[in-house]
């Protein structure tokens, strides 16, 4: 499947057919859900930068009652931890890995999703902007009793 046929088909999804696919019957649990979102949003899963999104959304969800002003970058040192590597090499594989999916993706679905204008047309948002946007997401659909 090419990029231009993957994207017509996750556009063409419904909001409901999103939610059914990313969240399931409400059984799930929020590493699931987050591989799920990221998969349906047209991330590539051999970007190095996918894997590390993951565990950095996964990072600030635990995290979310600590909000500070470094909270991306701990999130990089975090992750860079896990993976032996460095704060700099995952900040710049995660901001290629949605750039990607930016262009290629359907990275712009996930307004609907979300149903506020997260992604703007004009430029891929910056990985903390992104990152922000999903675990909000999250802890909406946790509050509303979707993911346990």
């Amino acid at each position: 499947m090419n990029y231009a046929t993957q994207e017509k088909s996750i556009v063409a999804m419904s909001r409901q057919q999103m939610y059914e696919n990313i969240i399931g019957e409400g059984e799930d649990n929020v590493d699931l859900v987050v591989r799920r979102l990221i998969t349906s949003l047209g991330f590539k899963s051999k970007l190095l930068g996918t894997k590390y999104l993951e565990d950095a959304i996964l990072y600030r969800y635990a995290n979310a009652n600590i909000m500070f002003a470094g909270m991306t970058n701990s999130a990089y040192i975090a992750v860079a931890d896990i993976w032996c590597s460095t704060a700099n090499r995952v900040e710049r594989a995660i901001r290629n890995s949605i750039i990607n999916c930016y262009t290629h993706g359907a990275l712009k679905s996930f307004n609907d999703l979300a149903q506020a204008p997260v992604i703007n047309a004009e430029f891929a948002p910056s990985n903390g902007e992104f990152m922000s946007s999903v675990v909000n997401w999250l802890q909406l659909e946790k509050q509303s009793g979707r993911i346990k």
